[in-house]
């Protein structure tokens, strides 16, 4: 039993390690009435294929 937990744990993470998942790091800017304000933004996007992605930054995202 656990040869095959071993087994399934390094199959999950290959799998992670070679999909197109892009984890990402950033600044969002926002104009609040004059006054120009900063915050970090943190995101990560899944491939979906060649030229599509889904993504999470501040919102649901779709890249095209």
């Amino acid at each position: 039993m656990k040869k095959a937990t071993l087994i399934a744990i390094v199959v999950t993470l290959s799998t992670v390690m070679f999909a197109g998942v892009n984890v990402t790091w950033g600044n969002t800017y926002s104009d609040d009435g004059g006054t120009l304000t900063s915050a970090s933004s943190f995101g990560v996007w899944f491939d979906v294929n060649d030229a599509t992605s889904v993504g999470w930054e501040n919102g649901l995202k779709i890249g095209i």
